[in-house]
């Protein structure tokens, strides 16, 4: 199995990639932060997404005897 290498306070960490850790690397992620811990090690990634324009909007108001709501779609 292939392993993904830290390099953290001059020391090499190796861990092994994961079918799930390997289908992230594949979708073009960066990589973030690295937390270690005694007994968890947190990776965390971040991509460029596509900005969408939506559909329609929806609101909601609540209060203690109601909850009012308000859609609207393609600006009408």
């Amino acid at each position: 199995m292939a392993k993904l290498g830290y390099l953290l306070n001059k020391r090499i960490l190796l861990h092994p990639i994961t079918k799930r850790v390997k289908e992230f690397l594949d979708a073009k992620l960066k990589l973030g932060s690295i937390t270690l811990t005694t007994s968890i090690l947190s990776v965390s990634f971040s991509r460029t997404v596509k900005v969408m324009e939506p559909k329609g909007y929806i609101a909601y108001d609540t209060n203690e005897k109601s909850i009012d709501g308000a859609y609207i779609e393609d600006s009408k």
